[in-house]
């Protein structure tokens, strides 16, 4: 059974994952879509849809990423790491892979110990 910062944690890292596969995705979209319809095509509408999308998106990562390092009392350079990659093109895969890391090892910790049997 885990205890209410475990579980919290795990939500947490489970919400920043999501977030960041979401930031990734979008820039994606914006970078190799919208963008070429735009200098390729003249079609510059994917650009203003996926534009603000994706400017939602950054916001909601860096919201999530500042509330929860205030709130678990992250090291500055995970705070840095974290927000660092939002600023790196494709760097939100990095940042969910790194956020999926920690769940596991958080999630290791937490194992149930077997006992020995008698």
């Amino acid at each position: 059974m885990t205890n209410d910062l475990t579980s919290r944690s795990l939500g947490t890292l489970r919400q920043l994952r999501y977030a960041a596969i979401l930031e990734g995705s979008t820039l994606a979209l914006l970078l190799g879509v919208a963008v070429p319809l735009k200098h390729v095509f003249d079609w510059p509408a994917a650009v203003q849809v996926i534009g603000p999308l994706h400017g939602l998106v950054f916001l909601l990562y860096g919201w999530l990423v500042t509330t929860a390092a205030a709130g678990e009392k992250w090291k500055r350079s995970d705070l840095a790491r974290a927000l660092g990659s939002a600023l790196i093109p494709l760097g939100g895969f990095f940042a969910a892979r790194y956020f999926r890391q920690q769940e596991k090892q958080l999630h290791g910790q937490n194992a149930p110990v077997e006992q020995p049997m008698q």
